[in-house]
């Protein structure tokens, strides 16, 4: 696994590809569930129920992005 694959979720966490999260959706500005998806180049996609979305790195504090454990 290349080393940017591995980022921190706003409580420190490790999250990678895989992971279930919580996070505040950028479409409906809504608090939900989903899976994170193809990690690779600073940014990452997170697939929901509805939605599927691409978010940076930089912006796992702005949408409160949680690892679910």
């Amino acid at each position: 696994m290349r080393k940017f694959d591995k980022i921190e979720d706003c409580d420190g966490n490790i999250i990678q590809s895989g992971d279930t999260i919580t996070f505040k959706n950028r479409v409906t500005d809504l608090i939900t569930e989903g899976v994170i998806h193809h990690m690779t180049g600073g940014s990452f996609g997170i697939e929901d129920k509805r939605y599927r979305g691409i978010y940076k790195y930089t912006e796992v504090h702005i949408y409160q992005i949680r690892k679910k454990i």
